[in-house]
């Protein structure tokens, strides 16, 4: 055979087996890679959708769960006794997240009292959590307000009605951390008994309607907004001429805020200000 034909022979085998090498290296490996691929797929997938199911299952766990409890607690929304119904440190912003509406027409005394009273436990603002949940807290009906909010750690309350006919007896008593109340509603038989004992952080509380009785006294509050007094003595009932004795206590701090002018507006109603 001549050297052309043995060279033209030699590539042609060369090539075939190149090709056999590449089709069968090609193919082993794309089969290889199929199966590597399909395996690797079928975990992720499996334990994508385990984990999927997992979740989805958890948070329905979480919803029955959560819908049984405030259903039990709040009755389904009809509860209308909320006497001690938060007491203690069982609830706390961990775990408050009410369903329904709070508006009770029966009693709502220490519903929140020593609420979160473990200096370890977290302090916030239930005026936020209740807008949070969708929900509202109306006391325009309850008959017994005593010591609501007595040493509950809240920062902010939101508007809270004090009228007449109702024990408001230390109602923000001892609340350290509180700063602000939204509104109070009142009317001239409203009762204050020291509702602000000890509500040393207080900043910020807007009145609406009539301060017509005794016992109004911020002198546990120091750190009141003139804007905060400045609405109280909006609301005091003119008392002028009627010979009875009315006082409302601010506090040394406090009246330092005012104008002689100002103050004068109260005396002038029949008001003794100290």
């Amino acid at each position: 055979m001549r050297i052309g034909q043995k060279l033209v022979t030699i590539t042609e085998n060369m090539t075939d087996v190149y090709g056999r090498a590449y089709v069968g290296g090609f193919g082993e490996g794309w089969e290889a890679g199929q199966k590597t691929g399909y395996d690797q797929g079928m975990e992720m997938g499996i334990n994508s959708g385990f984990t999927h199911g997992y979740d989805r299952g958890m948070e329905a766990g979480k919803k029955e769960e959560y819908d049984r409890f405030w259903d039990a607690n709040q009755k389904e929304g009809q509860r209308t006794n909320y006497q001690y119904a938060y007491l203690g440190n069982g609830f706390s912003f961990d775990n408050f997240y009410p369903k329904y509406d709070i508006a009770p027409t029966g009693a709502f005394s220490m519903a929140f009292a020593l609420w979160n009273s473990d200096e370890s436990v977290h302090k916030g603002d239930l005026a936020q959590r209740l807008k949070e949940c969708g929900v509202k807290m109306d006391l325009s009906k309850t008959t017994g307000m005593m010591q609501a909010f007595y040493r509950g750690y809240f920062t902010h309350l939101p508007a809270i009605h004090l009228h007449s006919g109702v024990s408001n007896y230390q109602i923000f008593g001892n609340c350290i951390y509180l700063e602000t109340v939204e509104k109070l509603i009142i009317d001239e038989e409203t009762v204050f008994s020291e509702c602000f004992m000890g509500a040393s952080a207080l900043t910020n509380v807007s009145f609406e309607g009539v301060i017509g009785q005794n016992g109004l006294d911020f002198s546990d509050c120091p750190l009141l907004s003139r804007e905060s007094l400045l609405s109280a003595m909006e609301c005091l009932k003119d008392h002028s001429g009627t010979g009875g004795t009315y006082r409302i206590v601010f506090g040394e701090e406090n009246l330092a805020k005012l104008s002689e002018d100002e103050i004068k507006t109260a005396t002038d109603k029949g008001w003794s200000v100290s």
